[in-house]
């Protein structure tokens, strides 16, 4: 007894999508035509981020808010 229809092997499904943890950068592959463009943009984000720290080197006592920099970025990231 047969359960359906039988298996066709050259039938992909509708949508393969990928595990949970590379689904932000598929999307980005996605969005962007050119591929190169998608990922240099994958490296540079990461990269913009890990600079913020040294582009505004001041007295970790200081004033959050006269640091804009850290500032835009931070409320970037909340949205």
């Amino acid at each position: 007894t047969m359960i359906g229809e039988p298996a066709d092997p050259f039938a992909t499904p509708f949508e393969i999508l990928p595990e949970w943890y590379f689904f932000p950068v598929f999307q980005m592959l996605r969005a962007v035509p050119n591929k190169l463009l998608g990922v240099i943009l994958m490296v540079s984000i990461p990269a913009g981020l890990l600079t913020v720290p040294f582009l505004e080197n001041v007295n970790k006592f200081q004033n959050p808010f006269r640091r804009p920099v850290a500032t835009i970025v931070f409320l970037l990231v909340l949205q």
